[in-house]
């Protein structure tokens, strides 16, 4: 009777061994990429104070003002950028004589520089890209860039100095 038990539990055995090495399932996914046009970052114009006398302390350019520095940021329409500035602190001139800046930026989705929403240069809050902002494009967005100086008692001469604006997608 062992003998007969023994064998069973081997045949038992062999048959689920068959069973286990038919059992196979699969499944898959779908590979999905949306390919979207990359960002492009354009300068516009400078941002220009003009002429401004020495001892005059603190003068102020409006960011609607033709004279505001302006980037034109297009892209895939909707997306939302983000926006790094390097601005600098101090404008240099004659002799690395110096006089401070102090940024104000906005951006609009007209060409005409409408309705301004104005940014922080320091944080990192994004940017939509509007499908209706320039033609032929996706998505853009207008960045002006304007300020104050304050023209202490400085010798006469050009004072510059660099804005640089990168945008990534969010």
């Amino acid at each position: 009777m062992i003998r007969l038990f023994t064998g069973i539990i081997i045949l038992c055995l062999g048959s689920f061994d068959g069973l286990h090495a038919q059992h196979t399932v699969t499944s898959s996914v779908k590979v999905i990429v949306n390919i979207v046009p990359g960002i492009e970052v354009k300068s516009i114009s400078d941002l220009n104070f003009g002429i401004i006398a020495s001892n005059t302390g603190l003068n102020s350019l409006n960011i609607s003002d033709d004279a505001a520095g302006r980037f034109l940021i297009t892209g895939a329409e909707n997306a939302e950028i983000n926006l790094d500035f390097i601005i600098p602190s101090q404008l240099y001139g004659y002799y690395e004589h110096s006089i401070e800046y102090i940024p104000t930026i906005a951006y609009s989705y007209s060409y005409n520089y409408g309705e301004f929403t104005y940014l922080d240069h320091r944080s990192t809050t994004p940017v939509r890209l509007n499908g209706s902002t320039v033609e032929g494009a996706t998505g853009g967005v207008y960045i002006s860039i304007s300020g104050s100086i304050i023209a202490g008692n400085v010798p006469e001469g050009i004072y510059s100095g660099i804005i640089t604006l990168s945008a990534t997608y969010n």
